[in-house]
């Protein structure tokens, strides 16, 4: 069974468009069936930010969006809206992720100050560790 992680939209923005750097490898990862990914509606939401400012870079339509978000949503899991990325501070979910994701991955430097609660990972860690 492939690794599950849960993954921020600026990761997954920075794999898509830098295949050479830690992200980019990760999401060569998912691709290959090697990792799954756990996305929250905020990352899909950043994710298609990313993309609307880069699509005339890109030279993609809205409708070229909408479909790569789309496509993303079929081959990721992807949570179920009100559903947080990273559960509130209890003692009893001390550590969990959802849906069975083992480490979030993310450089997002507010996240990074609960790695001692949850496993919580930089792109480059991450890769260093299981790539």
């Amino acid at each position: 069974m492939p690794h599950r992680i849960l993954i921020d939209g600026e990761t997954l923005a920075i794999g898509l468009a830098y295949p050479g750097t830690p992200q980019g490898q990760i999401v060569t990862a998912w691709r290959h069936g090697r990792l799954e990914l756990v996305l929250g509606r905020s990352g899909l939401e950043e994710l298609a930010k990313f993309l609307d400012k880069a699509s005339e870079f890109l030279g993609w339509s809205t409708l070229d969006i909408i479909e790569m978000i789309s496509a993303i949503t079929l081959m990721a899991i992807v949570l179920p809206p009100g559903a947080t990325a990273v559960p509130p501070i209890l003692p009893k979910l001390k550590g969990y992720l959802p849906e069975g994701a083992s480490v979030f991955v993310t450089e997002d430097e507010s996240y990074q100050a609960w790695a001692a609660i949850y496993p919580i990972m930089t792109p480059k860690r991450f890769w260093e560790t299981y790539g």
